[in-house]
């Protein structure tokens, strides 16, 4: 049988996790309580689970860890930060089906924790979570260049998958979600992590050069550090210099899927790419009715 760690319920509202200050984000009340009673019941399954134990940040046990994880022979391991309790065993389902490794946390406290504790190859973040919006997690995230980040959310405006793609989200899924479309993006994304056998710098001239490994762009004499999305869509560029990229191309290279009408994801990280490589000799252009194209320009 997997083993089950226990996890703590959230810290109050305010409190700091690590360098992050959260927010409660206001939640309706029933839905709320609900979430709590699935959270404190959550570590049922398995015969050797510990039950769950209520303890604040402060107060945590010496080498408590405020997460569980279901441990499997794994070619990858995965993150969720999610307060639903049927989230939790979807996610766990999956990852016994693709032979992944799953830690689940059920606040920002834990899922902050267990980011410092070890890697993950992929992070799956609710935003409405207990004790704070799950994108605040993104910087943690981020700062292992091998991590990266989807989210998963009711909360799918527009603007909302604007400002997760924004911050490094390699996708945005809306709840509800179906178990098996979750699993394909889980899929698709960790298929197109790093190959190995792949040259680790990307270079197209003595000053533009991008390490795929840490994400670091050096250009016209400074050091840009990159979002998962941009590393991916700049290298996807870096490759394919004077041939225009469609926004099909782009979603590609980004996450693996198809574009569908509507999605900007792909607008939004070539304007960003274009405030990074500013002031080199090289730019993204929008070649009118095929795309963007990077190529040698006069350099700002």
């Amino acid at each position: 049988m997997p083993r089950c760690r226990a996890h703590c319920a959230s810290p109050q509202a305010g409190e700091r996790l690590g360098d992050l200050r959260i927010q409660r984000p206001r939640h309706d009340v029933a839905s709320t309580r609900a979430s709590r009673r699935g959270t404190s019941a959550m570590v049922s399954h398995g015969t050797d689970c510990q039950p769950s134990t209520r303890l604040c940040a402060s107060r945590r046990l010496p080498g408590h860890r405020p997460y569980k994880t279901v441990e499997m022979s794994s070619a990858a391991k995965i993150l969720l930060v999610d307060d639903d309790v049927l989230i939790h065993f979807m996610v766990e389902d999956i990852g016994r089906q693709m032979g992944h490794s799953i830690t689940c946390a059920a606040d920002g406290a834990a899922g902050l924790a267990a980011l410092k504790d070890e890697h993950f190859d992929l992070v799956i973040l609710d935003r409405r979570l207990p004790d704070t919006d799950g994108l605040l997690l993104a910087p943690e995230i981020q700062a292992d260049a091998r991590s990266s980040f989807i989210v998963l959310s009711s909360l799918s405006t527009p603007n909302d998958q604007l400002l997760g793609l924004g911050l490094g989200a390699l996708d945005y899924v809306s709840k509800p979600v179906e178990p098996a479309v979750l699993k394909a993006r889980i899929e698709r994304h960790l298929a197109t992590r790093r190959d190995t056998s792949a040259p680790a710098v990307l270079s197209i001239s003595e000053t533009f050069h991008l390490n795929l490994v840490t994400r670091r762009l050096a250009v016209a004499g400074r050091t840009e550090c990159l979002s998962p999305a941009e590393n991916r869509l700049l290298a996807h560029f870096m490759k394919n210099v004077e041939i225009p990229q469609s926004r099909s191309d782009i979603s590609k290279a980004i996450g693996g899927r198809e574009w569908v009408y509507g999605d900007r994801t792909g607008d939004v990280l070539v304007s960003r790419l274009r405030r990074r490589i500013s002031g080199s000799t090289l730019q993204i252009i929008t070649v009118h009715g095929l795309g963007y194209s990077l190529t040698e320009g006069s350099g700002a």
